[in-house]
This record gives structure tokens, C-alpha cells and sequence, in this order.
């Protein structure tokens, strides 16, 4: 990640963190529009990438309402779910929630999934752990960051490209 990047990154994440410290305590969807915020702010523009709020009607048929759900191209005839983000509140213990139900639920739908209690993130693609990181304004809690968003946003579903007989 170049300075001039990480120097971008740092005001949207510093504002995050400040609004997790002036409410430690809160429930899990007061945090929903700083979190929104922060993965937008991260977003690459060329990504085109659309963040909405438990998407009722996404047409994607998941068993459950993801807190997000995350499309790339959205509005377009290309658009595509690149996956979801499931939120809990801070004190919740995300290890609890990656073999959940819920989770199993939504992994028949999408297998590119965020768990977060707003200060954990972890990444799951295909039910495995890619990344888990606890968010700091340390450089290296930012580049961790940066990365699982990076392959959360990359991440490529295979699709069947000819009919075996």
C-alpha cells in the first residue's frame, strides 16, 4: 500500500474508530452507518462496488437478511453479489457465529462473507477463515484491513463455463 494511500485511509478509519470509542457499549445497528461509511470510503471507485442495508429484496433467494449486502455494478445488467457482511454488537464473540446456522444459511447463497463485531473482521470465502484481524489505527491493523477488503471485493465465483455429457 503506498503512503499517499495509507494517508487516505487514515481520516476515514481514524473517524471510525472515534465513533467506536464514544459508544463502546451500543447495539448492533448503531454502528451499521459508520461501518457502511468506512467500507465505502475504502472502496475503489473503478470497483463500482454498491453497500445496501439488509437488501429485502435482492431476488437472491438467502434463507435470513444479511446486514449488508455487498454488489458490484449494481443498477446495470451486469450486476453482480460479491457477498455479504454480518454484523454483531461489539461484545458479541464472532468465533460463535462462523459454524452458526446463520451462517450456514447464508453460505448456500454466497460464499464471500464478513463477520464483524465492529472491531473483529473476519473474512470467510467458501467456509474457511482467509483473514480475521482486530482493527487498529496501527499501520499494520490499516494493511490487513486493506487486504481483506481487498479480497472480499476480488473475490471470483467459479462459474460452470460447459455442460459435461
Amino acid at each position: 500500500m503506498t503512503e499517499s494511500l495509507m494517508n487516505e485511509i487514515q481520516p476515514i478509519l481514524h473517524e471510525y474508530l472515534v465513533y467506536l470509542q464514544q459508544h463502546p457499549d451500543g447495539e448492533e445497528i448503531q454502528y451499521r452507518t459508520a461501518l457502511e461509511n468506512l467500507v465505502k470510503g475504502l472502496s475503489l471507485p473503478e470497483q463500482n462496488i454498491k453497500i445496501i442495508q439488509e437488501d429485502r429484496h435482492s431476488g437472491t433467494g438467502v434463507e435470513g437478511v444479511p446486514d449488508f449486502f455487498v454488489y458490484e455494478n449494481y443498477g446495470t445488467p451486469a450486476k453482480t453479489l460479491k457477498g455479504f457482511i454480518e454484523c454483531k454488537k461489539p461484545s458479541y464473540k464472532l468465533d460463535k457465529l462462523i459454524e452458526s446456522q446463520q451462517i450456514k444459511n447464508y453460505s448456500k447463497t454466497c460464499e464471500n462473507i464478513i463477520l464483524t463485531n465492529y472491531h473483529r473482521f473476519i473474512l470467510l470465502q467458501k467456509g474457511k477463515i482467509i483473514h480475521h484481524i482486530e482493527l487498529t489505527d496501527a499501520p499494520t491493523d490499516i494493511l490487513d484491513f486493506g487486504t481483506l477488503l481487498r479480497d472480499f471485493y476480488e473475490y471470483e465465483y467459479p462459474f460452470i463455463k460447459t455442460k459435461k455429457h
